[in-house]
Formats: C-alpha cells, sequence, structure tokens
C-alpha cells in the first residue's frame, strides 16, 4: 500500500485478479531494442500533468492512512469559507502542537513533509 507524501506519480497500482504467470519468459533483448528505438524516435518518456492526476487518482485505493492523518483528521478540521471561530494557523503551528499531543505518530513524519500532506488534504 503507498503511503508516499510527495504523490503515486511514480506507481501504478493494478490489482492482482489471479496468479501472475511467472513460466513465461520474457524476451528482454527485443524489450530493451523497442524501449530504445521508441526513445530514439523521439517518444515521451514522461507523464503529462494530466496524465499523473489520473495515476493518482487510479491509485488513491492503494493508500494507506497514515498515523499522521489520523492525528490530523482526530484534531482539526479544515474550516468553510467565513466560519465562525476559525483562525488560520500555519503547517509549522498544526505540526507542533500535534507533536506534542501525539509524538508517536509523527515520529516519521518531518515538518517539511507534514506541510505537504496538508497541502495534499486540501
Amino acid at each position: 500500500l503507498l503511503t508516499d507524501l510527495s504523490g503515486s506519480r511514480r506507481f501504478i497500482c493494478v490489482e492482482v485478479e489471479h496468479a501472475i504467470d511467472c513460466t513465461t519468459s520474457i524476451d528482454h533483448a527485443q524489450l530493451y531494442a523497442q524501449l530504445l528505438h521508441e526513445l530514439n524516435s523521439g517518444e515521451r518518456c514522461w507523464f503529462s500533468k494530466a496524465e499523473e492526476a489520473e495515476i493518482q487518482a487510479a491509485n488513491r485505493p492503494f493508500y494507506r492512512i497514515t498515523p499522521a492523518e489520523e492525528l490530523i483528521s482526530s484534531c482539526f478540521a479544515f474550516a468553510e469559507a467565513g466560519e465562525q471561530g476559525a483562525r488560520l494557523m500555519s503547517a509549522a503551528d498544526i505540526y507542533a502542537i500535534l507533536k506534542r499531543k501525539n509524538p508517536a505518530a509523527l515520529k516519521d513524519c518531518s515538518c517539511t513533509s507534514f506541510s505537504r500532506l496538508l497541502a495534499q488534504l486540501g
């Protein structure tokens, strides 16, 4: 399951529906030759922003909710525009509050990766 805070565009997840055939050999020389030909022919070898978004949307079912995400959702909620009593807080302020509340949940999460997580969450 995915937990990468920077996004999942590097992974193409598929659900395995039956046993994978490991007995049929792969012609690696032919595969390499085909890829080399495509690169030399100017084929694009990267995903567009739209394709990255599509991959990340398709990968969403394969994400695991991290302890940091659980902690955020149990302690904070995103305010609606004009909501009474809402106040702006920086990612660093939220991180410091949560780190005091539950340091174990944030042990593998730096302040920088935490701010990326907040951006991902909305």
